[in-house]
């Protein structure tokens, strides 16, 4: 008889890190004899992909969820002030929403675990649906999300206080994300009972990520720009939490020197940022030199990888749990220059498999591009490195194999 588990993270599409984390680890468990089971952000409804039941409520969904059941309302109340849950609109609509759609699953499924990424947002929701069940189980990963909302374990303490201490399994990204609980208790005086953290650090599919399976010529069909010497590539959202700002002036630095024009590319894949309208600018001004995908598959980044001559990451602070796209550089045989932050070294030693800068530092982020670019000795020294660094320690295989053995311990 198949067991049922519940996953609460983002399933693709969109292509990013979690995504890619929930996809492989629910079609591994569908190979393991599972029934999976996938609460997700989106709107598209409901979905059977590759056997996997897919839940990405819309908002009439969400909403009709929230009023079919009150016993979970009821629940949040508990540990939710009622003005808070009207001051976070957002938050509130998914916790409720999310938890209430999760109750009726758990109902109908018994489900023996369920796996949270991310605990604010998704290990909060596990935990509502988790008080309702009997023998389920809750593991949860955090990706160093208390960086970006350093007021949630304030405004939500008894919410994320039980949340915590419900979790059966602690799991983090890194070693950077698993401080995480040493802050809530030090800086926000929670209550920890179990402490012990597991660090499973996400990987790459390397089956999918590889030469032989990827097409190089999707990149080259749809850019715009003629082959340049240097390519650069920088793959993630346009914000500037990730160093997009820093990055742009760094463009402009490079291209004040008018040889440059014909030796350097810049090329942005990702999702649509606040600093979108400025990379736009700058596209305007070096039209010939800078492009940008906002809507990208899964072929185009890889593609994108295969073109480039290195890629660039330069994250600002904390929020960096790590750095998974310095593992797709490496499972193509490509390097990276990366911030000197969050949990990244942990995934890019300086002047092994790639080169660290100083977050917000234009100086540093443009002369480690000018040396990387300049210098082929080092460069094909770190794509080697890194080569090996990814096959050896940021397998997806390892991620799957460990997070089942978490489920068969419980």
């Amino acid at each position: 008889m198949k067991k049922n588990i519940l996953i609460i993270g983002n399933y693709p599409p969109p292509y990013g890190g979690v995504p890619v984390l929930v996809k492989s680890f629910s079609k591994y468990l569908q190979s393991k004899n599972y029934n999976v089971f996938v609460l997700s952000g989106g709107t598209s409804g409901y979905e059977i992909i590759d056997d996997v039941t897919i839940i990405k409520p819309g908002v009439i969904q969400r909403l009709f969820a929230i009023f079919s059941t009150l016993n979970v309302f009821r629940k949040i109340l508990k540990t939710v002030p009622i003005y808070n849950l009207v001051k976070y609109p957002s938050f509130t609509l998914r916790l409720m929403s999310y938890s209430s759609i999760g109750y009726r699953l758990a109902k109908k499924n018994d489900f023996e675990a369920i796996i949270c990424y991310n605990l604010f947002n998704y290990g909060t929701i596990g935990y509502v649906i988790k008080s309702f069940c009997n023998n389920t189980r809750l593991i949860c990963c955090n990706f160093g999300e208390i960086h970006s909302h350093s007021d949630y374990p304030i405004i939500f303490k008894k919410l994320i206080s039980n949340t915590v201490n419900s979790i059966d399994v602690k799991v983090a990204g890194t070693k950077h994300c698993g401080n995480m609980y040493n802050i809530l208790e030090k800086k926000y005086d929670y209550k920890i009972v179990d402490k012990k953290i597991k660090i499973v650090t996400p990987g790459v599919d390397l089956e999918n990520f590889n030469l032989e399976k990827t097409e190089i010529n999707v990149f080259l069909n749809k850019s715009k720009l003629s082959s340049k010497p240097h390519s650069i590539l920088y793959l993630g959202r346009i914000n500037s939490e990730l160093g997009v700002g820093v990055l742009l002036k760094v463009i402009e630095k490079i291209f004040s020197n008018a040889d440059n024009v014909n030796s350097y590319n810049f090329t942005f894949v990702g999702q649509h940022g606040e600093l979108a309208g400025d990379l736009k600018d700058i596209i305007k001004k070096f039209d010939n030199n800078v492009q940008y995908f906002e809507n990208a598959d899964l072929e185009l980044v890889k593609s994108s990888i295969v073109n480039s001559s290195f890629l660039v990451a330069p994250s600002l602070n904390d929020r960096a749990c790590g750095c998974l796209v310095a593992s797709e550089a490496g499972a193509l045989n490509k390097t990276i220059i990366a911030s000197r932050i969050g949990g990244i070294p942990e995934y890019v030693r300086d002047n092994y498999n790639g080169l660290l800068v100083n977050p917000n530092d234009v100086h540093d982020l443009f002369s480690k591009i000018k040396q990387l670019a300049e210098n082929k000795d080092l460069l094909s020294k770190l794509e080697n490195n890194n080569f090996i660094n990814t096959s050896d320690y940021f397998n997806m295989k390892h991620h799957d194999k460990i997070y089942h053995s978490l489920i068969n311990k419980i």
